[in-house]
């Protein structure tokens, strides 16, 4: 799926379209991001704080040259040489079509090859079917499970620990 491509994501990315998709709630309903009211000047100061940092990396994802998504590598220790991802597809009309799937295939690619790690986690809420399911593709393995670790809706849900050694 070549269509598909990451890039640093800087503060010149942020758009309406962007702000839009961290205020769906159906896209952010598994993440903290749901708690908070996105706007202009809050998305910058974390795009902008990212983009300074020396452990953590905001990549967009591009489907067809259409910024629709994005995948955050960090923190890094680089001691361990290990880290976290997150991801997110924003525009909901590209769900469902292996797009996270190859996000996180080139995210993996990234962690290996530039950032020289060795082991990558992510976080799923266990009813998060769809992102499980690319971390799976991807070769992630469960390694864990944190019991009504996440507040959803007045539930306490539980959260997976997905990994994946390189």
């Amino acid at each position: 799926m070549n269509k598909i491509k990451l890039f640093l994501l800087n503060k010149q990315h942020i758009s309406k379209k962007y702000i839009s998709w961290l205020n769906d709630y159906e896209v952010v309903k598994y993440s903290n991001q749901k708690y908070i009211k996105h706007n202009y000047i809050n998305v910058r100061s974390f795009v902008l704080n990212i983009k300074n940092s020396n452990d953590s990396f905001l990549y967009g994802i591009k489907y067809n040259n259409i910024h629709i998504g994005n995948i955050k590598i960090g923190p890094i220790d680089y001691n361990n040489q290990n880290t976290q991802i997150s991801y997110f597809i924003g525009d909901r009309s590209y769900w469902n079509k292996g797009i996270a799937s190859e996000a996180i295939k080139q995210c993996v690619i990234l962690c290996k090859n530039k950032y020289k790690l060795k082991k990558i986690m992510a976080y799923v809420v266990k009813e998060n079917i769809g992102s499980k399911r690319a971390l799976l593709k991807n070769g992630f393995i469960k390694e864990g499970n944190l019991k009504k670790y996440f507040n959803f809706e007045n539930k306490r849900l539980d959260e997976f620990v997905f990994s994946k050694n390189l």
